[in-house]
């Protein structure tokens, strides 16, 4: 007799509330009233909870918010709208606008079971991802591709897998309490495997191998799980030499030895170091080296990685070829070129048949650029705009080894304009030409 009356007691007052509730409405014009902004309703007493209906909209009278609340928290489904801003940034607005966004069920404030968000491509509504909740923790999340194959399937604990846009596995591994853990394998789109490697409590462990198409191995490098660094690494060439060796002085530190992949001598030599801030690897200082050994190529890193110092070439004699200063990875200051023939560095000093003074700042070509023979006389005078290739701007005008004039114009970004006048060697002019 006691369950019945409080039962009656409960539902009468359930029904009373209903009957109650208070409805509220905010506008964005407060004055006007034309445009809507909010409508809900609350229970009928101080603080006015929110209780039932709540449905916010754009200033242009489109939906945002679907919600339902229970003494003033969400519980049930809520949704979420396209309003005229969100649609906006899609190329076919029209598709999206007045839609379901997202759509989630709530207990108490907290999300609990499924939330839906949804994608509209094509016009034709579909999955983009779909997750699950319990007790407010996400336990699972799947992902869609536009042509609705799955993506991506991520739980807090169990197996984890991605897909390439066909549906074939991309690669898959397992989660502890939304940790990697175990073995992980990565897969090319024909089946073969990529990549194996291996995680406790999310660190990576033991050694990560990767793989060509082919299944011959493109690198290894061995983690311990603490450090930033591997404690050594080795990539390798197609053909299977070795391109690449990299060995752990300290925890910050790596020194980095390259590989010519056709002879296998030493190519190079540098030093790397782990930047925190940066959160990525820095090159401190690298040293080219010819197949004798002999050093070709030095160059200066600043802590950002950016070359900053003396850049310096050398022949297979030892001899400069190139010099000059790097301020933050640009050109800066006075360099010296030098250039064979063909108008390419030489290998070999003694094939060098022309050098190039030219001055710098932050990477830009300042004033007059001079090329000499090797007796120092004039061989071209002019600006340049860029090297690598040359790329002439303005008047010029060229050498005979003589001093005479060879030819003298202008060019435009590379291009020959306006009256060129060509010269004999005696300095009497030939002809002219216009472009």
């Amino acid at each position: 007799m006691r369950f019945i009356f409080l039962l009656s007691l409960s539902l009468s007052s359930y029904f009373l509330t209903a009957q109650d509730l208070k409805t509220f409405k905010t506008w964005y014009d407060p004055v006007a009233k034309t445009k809507v902004h909010e409508v809900y309703t609350t229970l009928p007493t101080s603080p006015y909870l929110k209780q039932g209906s709540y449905k916010e909209y754009d200033e242009h009278g489109y939906l945002l918010k679907d919600y339902t609340f229970t003494n003033g928290k969400l519980n049930g489904v809520s949704k979420n709208y396209f309003g005229m801003a969100l649609a906006s940034v899609y190329d076919n607005s029209k598709c999206y606008l007045g839609k379901v966004f997202t759509q989630t069920i709530y207990k108490n404030d907290t999300p609990s079971g499924q939330e839906i968000m949804y994608d509209y491509v094509g016009c034709v509504q579909h999955k983009l991802k779909e997750n699950t909740w319990e007790n407010g923790v996400q336990i699972k999340t799947v992902s869609y591709y536009d042509n609705g194959v799955k993506k991506e399937e991520l739980v807090l604990n169990g197996a984890c897998t991605s897909y390439y846009p066909n549906g074939k596995l991309e690669s898959k591994y397992t989660k502890v309490n939304g940790y990697p853990h175990g073995v992980a394998l990565e897969y090319y789109p024909d089946g073969t495997l990529s990549a194996r490697s291996k995680y406790i409590n999310g660190k990576e462990v033991d050694t990560l191998f990767l793989y060509y198409r082919s299944g011959s191995l493109k690198s290894y490098s061995i983690h311990d799980g603490e450090s930033n660094l591997s404690s050594k690494s080795e990539e390798y060439a197609t053909n299977g030499k070795q391109k690449v060796l990299k060995t752990k002085q300290d925890q910050y530190t790596l020194t980095v030895t390259e590989y010519d992949t056709l002879t296998s001598a030493i190519a190079a030599k540098y030093i790397e170091k782990y930047s925190n801030s940066e959160r990525k690897l820095i090159t401190v200082g690298r040293y080219e080296i010819y197949e004798d050994g002999k050093l070709r190529v030095t160059k200066s890193f600043d802590s950002e990685g950016k070359q900053d110092g003396p850049f310096v070439m050398y022949d297979i004699k030892g001899d400069t070829v190139v010099a000059g200063l790097m301020r933050n990875g640009r050109c800066h200051g006075e360099w010296f070129f030098s250039f064979d023939e063909d108008w390419e560095h030489p290998k070999d000093y003694d094939s060098a048949a022309y050098f190039r003074i030219a001055n710098f700042q932050n990477g830009v070509i300042l004033g007059t650029v001079k090329d000499y023979y090797l007796d120092q006389s004039l061989q071209w005078e002019g600006k340049l705009i860029s090297m690598y290739p040359d790329v002439i701007d303005g008047p010029c005008i060229y050498y005979y080894p003589n001093g005479n004039k060879l030819e003298e114009g202008s060019y435009n970004r590379g291009t020959k304009i306006g009256e060129w006048k060509i010269y004999n060697e005696d300095g009497s002019l030939d002809k002219t030409e216009t472009y």
